[in-house]
Order: C-alpha cells, then sequence, then structure tokens
C-alpha cells in the first residue's frame, strides 16, 4: 500500500475546471503528474498483463454540512470519478461526511489505510466552519499551523483577509512523515 497522498481540493477550484471538459482532464493529469509518489501503472482501457502493477485505488470523502443538508449539491464526485478513471486510479468509494474534526480525523484515517490516494472535496475554506485541516492532522497524530509564506500571498490576492480565509494558509506539522516514497 502506497502511503497517504492527500489531495484537497477546494471546492471553487473544481467547479472551474469542470467548466471545460478538455482543460479539465489535461489540469486533473497535471495534478496527478507532479503528486510526490513515483507509480507505474496503465491507462484504465490498457490490457492488464501480469507484469504490471496493480492499478492505484482512490477513496474520496466529500466534507460539508450543506452538503447532508442538501443545501449545496456535490459535483465534485463526478467530475474526480471520469478523471481518475481516465488516468488509470480506480475509484473504491466515496463518503459524505459532516465538518466534524472527530469524524473527519477518522475517516481519513481509515481511507488512507486502505487507498492510495484520499481526495477531500467541500469543507476545505474560507468558510466559517471549515475544519477539515484540522481533522486531517488529528487523523495523523499532528496539529495545524498557520504557515507565514501562504499568510503572505493570501494578504496579497484578499485585501480584507479574514479569519475564514486565513484558514486557508493552514499546515500539517508533520510529525509523520506523509509518504514512504523518495
Amino acid at each position: 500500500m502506497v502511503g497517504l497522498q492527500w489531495i484537497s481540493i477546494p471546492r471553487s477550484f473544481i467547479v472551474k475546471l469542470s467548466r471545460t471538459r478538455r482543460a479539465s482532464a489535461s489540469n486533473f493529469s497535471a495534478v496527478l503528474s507532479n503528486l510526490p509518489v513515483k507509480m507505474s501503472f496503465s491507462s484504465s482501457s490498457a490490457i492488464a498483463s501480469s507484469e504490471q502493477r496493480p492499478r492505484p485505488t482512490a477513496g474520496i470523502l466529500i466534507i460539508g454540512d450543506e452538503i447532508l443538508k442538501g443545501q449545496t449539491q456535490d459535483t465534485n464526485t463526478h467530475f474526480l470519478a471520469n478523471n481518475l478513471l481516465e488516468n488509470g486510479v480506480k475509484l473504491k468509494r466515496v463518503l459524505v461526511i459532516p465538518d466534524e474534526i472527530d469524524v473527519i480525523a477518522k475517516e481519513v484515517k481509515e481511507f488512507s489505510d486502505n487507498y492510495d490516494f484520499v481526495f477531500t472535496s467541500g469543507g476545505v475554506g474560507p468558510t466559517h466552519d471549515d475544519v477539515t485541516f484540522e481533522g486531517v492532522a488529528k487523523a495523523f497524530g499532528d496539529t495545524t499551523y498557520i504557515h507565514p509564506e501562504i499568510r503572505e500571498l493570501l494578504e496579497k490576492y484578499f485585501p480584507d483577509l479574514n479569519e475564514a480565509t486565513l484558514k486557508l494558509a493552514q499546515v500539517r506539522r508533520e510529525k509523520r512523515k506523509q509518504s514512504n516514497h523518495p
């Protein structure tokens, strides 16, 4: 099993990419190809041979009370599922969970133990109730902090930077190595 590769994609990023199908696929392929993991696998359309490594697997966690309440429609699962398939990654599970640190931590840990890639969508700020980063950190016995360089970038981009938007600068302290690959 490959070590956890956590990819968090803000809802607005997915929606923006999915408007143009060709751009979506190429951008998504670029995201997958730039991951800090070395894998050799064939696309889903290739005929599998005994010499090929098994297709990597993925799980998607859709995080957000607004989705569970029916206030927001999840369109990201469709986009991710199609692009994972096109890139030779087998989607094994999709789960919608609330904005609760303990629930996020439990599911991220379970997904990371069972799948090569863990995608989160929804629940990643800037919203007042965003706790995704804290939940992911807790899954690995870690904490978060505001990264000074990211904060500086946000201050330039958002002149009226508020507490919710500042959550985008949160990163794990990385007490535990995230991946076992070079």
